[in-house]
Order: C-alpha cells, then structure tokens, then sequence
C-alpha cells in the first residue's frame, strides 16, 4: 500500500510538472483526475487502519467496513445503470460535442 501511494503520487507530480509544457489535452486531465482519486482514497484507507488500533475507534471503523462491504453489489449495478442511461442519452440526442464536457 504504501508503495503504491507513492508510485501514484510520483506520476501525479511528474503530470502536474511537465503537463504545463505539454498540450493538456482531456485525457491528461481525465488521467490526472483519477490518479488524484486513487490517492485520496489510498490516505483515507490509511487513516482508517491507523485508527482502528484505537479502542474508541475501532468499533466504528470495522462498521464502516462491513457498511461498504455490504453495498458494495448495490453500487457495481447503480454504477452500471448510470454508465447505460448516460450512453442512452448520448445516443438519443445525437449531437455529442466532446469540446464543451
């Protein structure tokens, strides 16, 4: 884990230096997006397993986990519905103009 967080960060930072050089198209931003998303959700899974080692926390943090493992099967199908809708209404209104997202 804590290689990974670093590796993920290294290519955030050498994105965010040489990016300005670069032309900063849309999928170096979709990129650097994502690679911002890991991150942030790599530090909050660490801070949770460092406060689960405290008494008071512990209990709330193994609820936190079983409340996400548990919705987990209802968010994979949400998601999947909202990747289909949204393809749906790409192809219904027919003009989709990648410039203006």
């Amino acid at each position: 884990m804590d290689s990974s967080q670093f590796i993920f960060y290294s290519i955030n930072l050498y994105i965010r230096i040489y990016g300005v050089d670069l032309n900063y198209n849309m999928l170096h931003l979709l990129f650097d997006k994502i690679l911002q998303i890991i991150i942030l959700l790599q530090s909050t899974t660490r801070i949770l397993q460092y406060i689960r080692y405290n008494d008071d926390f512990s209990f709330l943090v193994q609820m936190i986990i079983g409340v996400l493992i548990d919705l987990l099967p209802f968010l994979t199908i949400f998601l999947l519905y909202i990747f289909v809708f949204s393809i749906i209404i790409i192809i219904l209104g027919g003009d989709f103009d990648p410039e203006g997202y």
